[in-house]
């Protein structure tokens, strides 16, 4: 069976439709058995629901406001998570997604440690501010543009500390470089590289005091996308296992290597071990084929890297480890290389089929093994290095050693790899793997040697620098990979992270990478796991002659909005024996920009698959979902139905892409009102017959408003606050009047005031006048009164006297009349003081208030202000643009056969004499709109003597005809086989085909003599 495919997919249009990407979790990590806050920074994560992680153990849940005024039920924070870490989470990196209203995003790197976790919260760009941490314990920071970040440590003298730091693995975009200084400033260490290009200092305090760890970004950039984890440990540090290699599901001894490990003795390498340490262990491996081999997620360095089955080793020392140690799963007895072995005089004896595990190491290594094979005997030779992920590039070198007949040696180099090529075309998928590849088949019965090396040992190599040679029988297979990267419809050079997102009503496609191993020439079917409800799958077959498959999910109206993983799963058959196999997954790390950005692809955990609440504008399927039919030569007219959704508009262009140039689609142009169209189809007569699969992709512009309910839920919220404003301003307005009320209350309470004691200064001053008058009046009555006594006979002093008397009298009567008055107004006075002392108090009561009132109602007009905006905002990005939507259609599946008839022959097998005649009925079935005539002519496979068929026509109006055979008395007896071919008309292009049927000729017994 063929299977064509287009590769013009819905992953590779950059569409305008959003979908949830995930930049960075911040800080990228934390302590077992304990919560972080995370902040999330990416595009596209509208209305974000949920954050999913790669171990059950890890969860997640919004961090909510506290109560307001404004919002007195709590709120999810926008951008922030609290996660929580249980106890039984293993250390190691583990893969997190953001799941909103735009489906599911990219994973990113989560990483699960054991020590203290800090952040960086204040700036620490010298000594004077660095912050204090203690030796055991990780802190999370953020690099900033231009400058460092400084973090001191208390050591004591000969205190070991292990200063690792998490970027690179953490798919931060930060190339860090590390350093540790003394108090004066002197740096005593600086950073080297490791294989992933994180550094790692292994430092020991020469003497008690503060040491200053600075951290920086090699090229002075900073940003959220600039971020570390900056370990620093005194317990025991695992650099490296080897052999990295071990039989699944038995256990087997590693060593272990690194520094404090307990029960370990100094490491004893080739070319020196430093301050290594090694001890060995009893370790085991997962069994693939009884699914218990775990995987972590790796940087792929191509599609290639993916097939090897590696998985985590387990160990009780290995549990200390910041990540889980991998190796390989053995196909074959594990050899470890064993010293001598760098000449080619010096060989190392292997028995083959076998694993080799090795060192490029140290620099220069070469290392030389020799075997025996027998002429004809197949083997694959196939290096592993750079897939386990090493800055490893090998190479190998097979030779046959024997002697000349004169007994002199003879080497003879028979095959050399460097490379393994490429298996794809295409941004993030077309590159090779740095690890050789040899197929091997002996020649001659012989002695034989293979030389591998490390084409970058001679200038840089580490111990750690491991190799597993795979030498095998061939074992024909393959694997699959799924490959989640969005291309450029423009640019070619340029890809974008992506996830499966299905619109409602839309499709998309998988692509599906095969990677076939030793000859691997199987078809493959594909089927998926794990569909949501509603979600459907196209069959797909993916023919022996093609690496690569679309499968096209589809979400037809109905589906509900959801999201999940699902599993790609691959099935073959070798001779009985089926193989089934699940697909692994990979995407982008970051965007691929230009043709010299790095494109850097890493492993996932799962597959996801989101069906987002937007619905597709444009819907198309096929008329009748079947298998069409049609011949070499023919023509199809396939009906095609179209649904076209609100905002929908213009012409609709469909074309298909990346089919055998003999089969030929128009392109499909539907007019904006079409509601069906049809597919014209070509097959040229030299197609083979088989399966096809044709993919029509487009794009539809469509009216397309982004989250018109976020824009809804803003303006709700908007009008709520205005409310809230109009009424707070109001109260705020009858405050003010109250105040200015209060006001005037005290001002005329104070005049009132004022005058009081005016009048009481005035009735005091006349009080103090009349008693003047009265002391006056009684002392001119004293006078008169003695004069009177010394005239008692006077009659006018008499008088006067009396007159005297009486003034006194009268200014008695009006002093305390005044007294009174002054007594009363005072009275008054002080009632008139209380009224203004409450009206005082009352004024402060009001002012408050009125400041209270002024207060929240400016404060809420604040409030509806900023809200406004946000609602003035995200109504802005909802307003109706139009944007290019990828559009595909279900496959249409076509089987072509060789002709558009049958013919069936009777009988199915002729049997004649020599010197006789025979017929042979052929009745022929015309298929797929056939109807024309049939020119039939025939002839044995291999000349016969004597052997002789007429041609034939079999008219259009005929069903069948009879083919006539000769024979000659000469013609030899035997078995023979006759061609017939059928020569037709169709679609006025000659169609070719045979039918074979075997002829039995039978010798003629000699007559015997008469006598």
């Amino acid at each position: 069976m063929i299977a064509a495919f287009c590769f013009l997919s819905s992953q590779m249009l950059l569409a305008d439709f959003p979908q949830a990407r995930l930049a960075t979790i911040y800080p990228p990590g934390g302590k077992q058995n304990s919560q972080v806050t995370v902040a999330i920074v990416g595009t596209d994560l509208d209305d974000l629901q949920k954050l999913t992680f790669s171990h059950p153990g890890i969860t997640a849940i919004h961090k909510m406001s506290e109560p307001t005024e404004f919002d007195p039920q709590p709120k999810p924070i926008l951008g922030q998570m609290v996660v929580s870490i249980a106890a039984d989470v293993l250390p190691g990196i583990y893969d997190v997604r953001a799941v909103g209203r735009y489906g599911v995003s990219n994973p990113r790197a989560f990483m699960i440690g054991t020590v203290e976790e800090l952040r960086k919260e204040k700036p620490a760009d010298d000594v004077a501010t660095a912050i204090d941490i203690p030796p055991d314990a990780v802190v999370s920071g953020k690099a900033t543009a231009g400058k460092a970040d400084h973090y001191a440590v208390l050591l004591a003298a000969n205190q070991r500390v292990r200063v690792s730091v998490w970027s690179k693995r953490l798919e931060s975009r930060m190339t860090p470089i590390v350093s540790i200084a003394d108090g004066s400033g002197k740096v005593l260490a600086a950073s080297n590289r490791t294989p992933s290009d994180d550094p790692v200092l292994d430092f020991v305090a020469p003497i008690a005091g503060k040491y200053i760890v600075k951290i920086s970004d090699f090229f002075a950039g900073g940003g959220d996308e600039l971020f570390y984890r900056l370990s620093l440990s005194t317990g025991p540090q695992i650099d490296f296992v080897f052999p990295p290699v071990a039989k699944p599901g038995e256990t087997t001894k590693i060593s272990v290597f690194g520094r404090g490990l307990p029960g370990s003795s100094p490491a004893i390498l080739e070319g020196g071990a430093g301050s290594l340490e090694q001890v060995t262990v009893d370790a085991s491996l997962g069994d693939p084929a009884k699914g218990t081999l775990s995987r972590v997620s790796r940087r792929l360095m191509a599609p290639r890297d993916s097939s090897i089955d590696a998985g985590d080793i387990s160990a009780s020392l290995l549990s200390s480890a910041l990540q889980p140690i991998s190796a390989l799963a053995a196909v074959g007895p594990v050899v470890i290389e064993t010293s001598p072995n760098d000449t080619s005089s010096q060989p190392q004896a292997i028995q083959i089929p076998c694993d080799v595990a090795g060192r490029f190491h140290p620099k220069g290594d070469r290392d030389w093994y020799s075997f025996t094979a027998k002429a004809g005997e197949d083997f694959r030779f196939e290096v592993i290095s750079q897939r386990l992920g090493l800055p490893t590039d090998a190479s190998l070198t097979i030779e046959s050693v024997g002697v000349d007949d004169k007994g002199q040696p003879v080497v003879k180099e028979i095959a050399f790899s460097d490379d393994i090529a490429a298996d794809f075309a295409g941004v993030g998928v077309d590159r090779p793997t740095t690890d050789p590849a040899i197929s091997f088949k002996a020649p001659v019965d012989g002695n034989y040697r293979v030389l591998i090396r490390d084409l970058t040992s001679d200038s840089r190599t580490l111990p750690e620098h491991a190799y597993i040679l795979e030498i095998r029988r061939p074992a024909p297979d393959f694997r699959l990979l799924v490959m989640l990267t969005l291309r450029d419809k423009a640019d070619a050079n340029k890809a974008a992270i992506w996830t499966p997102s299905l619109p409602i009503g839309g499709s998309l496609a998988l692509d599906v990478l095969v990677l076939r191993r030793d000859g691997f020439a199987g078809e493959i079917s594909l089927e998926v796991e794990g569909l949501p409800a509603g979600v459907t799958a196209s069959t797909v077959s993916i023919d022996s002659k093609s690496n690569r498959g679309l499968l096209v999910l589809s979400a037809p109206e109905g589906v509900a909005p959801t999201s999940t993983t699902i599993r790609v799963i691959g099935r073959s058959k070798l001779d009985t024996t089926e193989l089934v196999r699940f697909a692994r997954s990979a995407t982008l790390t970051w965007n691929v920009d230009t043709a010299n950005s790095p494109q850097i692809v890493r492993e996932m955990h799962d597959i996801p698959l989101a069906v987002v609440a937007d619905i597709a504008p444009v819907t198309l399927a096929q008329s009748a979902a079947k298998v069409w039919e049609t011949s070499r030569g023919g023509k199809l007219s396939i009906p095609l139905g179209v649904v076209r959704r609100a905002g929908s508009k213009g012409e609709l262009s469909l074309t298909a892409a990346n089919l055998p140039a003999e089969l030929k689609v128009a392109e499909l142009k539907l007019a904006e009102g079409a509601a069906a169209g049809t597919v014209e189809l070509d097959f040229d007569p030299k197609l083979p017959a088989g399966s096809y699969v044709v993919i029509l992709t487009g794009a539809a512009k469509a009216s397309y408003q982004r989250n018109p309910q976020a824009a809804e839920v803003a303006k709700a919220d908007h009008e709520r606050i205005a409310a809230l404003s109009k009424e707070r301003t109001a109260i705020a307005e009858t405050a003010k009047q109250a105040v200015a009320t209060a006001d005037k209350l005290l001002l005329d309470s104070q005049v009132i005031g004022k005058q009081a004691v005016t009048a009481i200064e005035e009735s005091k001053k006349s009080m103090l006048d009349i008693d003047n008058a009265a002391k006056q009046t009684a002392i001119a009555f004293e006078a008169a009164k003695k004069l009177a006594a010394e005239k008692p006979g006077d009659a006018a002093v008499v008088e006067a006297a009396k007159v005297a008397e009486k003034a006194v009298s009268d200014a008695a009567l009006k002093l305390v009349a005044a007294t009174t008055l002054v007594q009363e107004r005072t009275v008054a006075q002080a009632a008139a003081q209380k009224k203004t002392d409450e009206l005082i108090a009352a004024k402060v009561t009001v002012d408050k208030s009125m400041q209270e009132s002024v207060a929240k109602a400016k404060a809420t007009e604040e409030e509806r202000v900023r809200r406004e905006k946000i609602a003035t905002d995200t109504a802005a990005a909802s307003v109706a643009k139009d944007i290019d939507v990828p559009i595909m259609m279900p496959p249409i599946t076509i089987r072509v056969a060789e002709s558009p008839l049958t013919i069936a022959p009777a009988p199915e097998k002729i049997t004649l004499k020599q010197g006789t005649a025979a017929d042979l009925t052929l009745a022929c079935t015309r298929l797929f709109g056939f109807v024309g005539e049939i020119a039939l002519e025939a002839a044995p496979a291999a000349p016969v003597n004597g052997l002789a068929i007429a041609p034939l026509t079999i008219p259009a109006d005929q069903p069948q005809g009879i083919l006539k055979l000769t024979t000659t008395p000469q013609t030899p007896p035997g078995s023979y086989e006759l061609v017939i071919k059928a020569k037709v008309k169709f679609f006025e292009r000659e169609i070719v085909s045979e039918r074979r049927v075997p002829v039995v000729i039978e010798a003629v017994a000699a007559e015997v003599p008469k006598t």
